[in-house]
């Protein structure tokens, strides 16, 4: 599933599989969602009834809706830009890069998919605070006000951007298991993962 190779200059190259990550996160998606889902119900399950369904369906034209809906998918690709902006801003200022110099942001052409990417070497808990900024801004953050207020539609966006997040998660959670705190890492400029830096 990954490789894990040491070379001469002390530089260590750590990479996922693209298939291997792509398995692992759609092996969560479900556990995610559901439990998601029932700390909603959980609290405000009286928003799933049929009569409280039919009172915010009730006068709702075709335009409203059109609108509505497009007013969600807005705000998901906001939120995507947003979350590679976090990364980068985090990487900066969380880190002696010489500013945004350091920080590459482009779109992958094959899938219209945006990147953050960092060209500097960073202490690995300012790199992990930049990978995990955008999933507590954009994830967290709204899942807990719209569990607080009852705001499906805050929790739901809440709840998007922790999927968005997963491949994050993922990373962050090898970082922490292979990579000790006094090391530097630097994203992989074409896969999945990241180098090593160790001191000799």
């Amino acid at each position: 599933m990954m490789s894990h190779i040491l070379s001469e200059t002390e530089k260590e190259e750590f990479t996922i599989k693209e298939k291997d990550a792509s398995n692992l996160i759609l092996k969560l998606v479900f556990p995610i969602s559901l439990m998601l889902f029932i700390c909603y119900y959980a609290i405000w399950k009286h928003q799933f009834e049929i009569e409280n369904i039919r009172h915010h369906v009730h006068g709702m034209s075709a335009v409203d809706l059109s609108l509505y809906c497009l007013y969600i998918v807005i705000s998901i690709l906001f939120g995507i830009v947003l979350h590679e902006l976090l990364h980068g801003l985090t990487w900066v200022l969380c880190s002696n890069i010489g500013g945004f110099k350091s920080i590459k942001f482009g779109i992958i052409k094959e899938t219209l998919t945006p990147y953050c990417h960092c060209k500097a070497p960073l202490k690995r808990n300012s790199y992990i605070l930049g990978i995990i900024m955008p999933a507590i801004v954009l994830g967290l953050v709204p899942i807990l006000i719209g569990l607080s207020i009852g705001n499906i539609l805050i929790y739901f966006f809440g709840y998007i951007f922790i999927l968005v997040a997963m491949g994050d998660f993922m990373i962050t959670y090898y970082l922490l298991k292979y990579v000790g705190k006094s090391c530097s890492v630097q994203d992989h400029h074409s896969k999945i993962g990241f180098f090593i830096f160790k001191k000799v």
